[in-house]
């Protein structure tokens, strides 16, 4: 579902979330299985000034096992080098209630004693910031390319949760796209 004004685009849409499972990670052994679900977004797209957005998101597990709900900002500028070519630059913070956080990062009494971690209660709060660049051509009007370096770092009660090994996150994706 999708509702767009001039600068202003509003959708709500549906998503699966695959859960963990704790044989996923020798690290997650003891932790038991987070099920899977579905998860619905509610998405507000601003358009302030050209090139420039403001996405305003929350999204909830749907089916109300164990997720909870999450919410995001981000702020986006995009760069045109010439041609079909784009650099997009983007910025976003996220945060959760303290179900999604106590299931994502929080360590229960059964789960310190199986796994050997400290009990902790993971509380609402940030959860990660995040930063990324995106190169992007598009070739024709049906084919277009991509590639995308992020970097990411877990905040508040997600760092300080005993299951953040690492609180970095770096990622690089390349893809070709095609739209119908």
């Amino acid at each position: 579902l999708i509702v767009k004004r001039e600068h202003l685009r509003v959708n709500l849409a549906l998503r699966f979330d695959g859960g963990r499972r704790e044989s996923e990670s020798d690290q997650l052994l003891g932790m038991g299985d987070i099920p899977a679900t579905v998860r619905a977004r509610l998405n507000l797209r601003w358009e302030p000034a050209p090139y420039w957005a403001v996405n305003l998101g929350s999204s909830f597990d749907a089916l109300n096992r164990v997720g909870g709900y999450v919410v995001n900002g981000s702020v986006s500028r995009t760069v045109l080098l010439g041609g079909h070519q784009r650099l997009i630059l983007g910025a976003s913070i996220t945060g959760a209630g303290d179900r999604h956080m106590q299931t994502w990062y929080g360590v229960t009494p059964a789960q310190s004693a199986a796994a050997g971690y400290p009990e902790y209660e993971a509380p609402e709060g940030l959860r990660d910031i995040s930063a990324s660049a995106t190169w992007r051509n598009d070739f024709d009007a049906h084919w277009a390319g991509f590639a995308s370096l992020s970097a990411s770092r877990l905040l508040g009660p997600a760092a300080d949760s005993p299951l953040a090994l690492k609180r970095n996150g770096y990622g690089l994706s390349i893809g070709l796209a095609r739209r119908f």
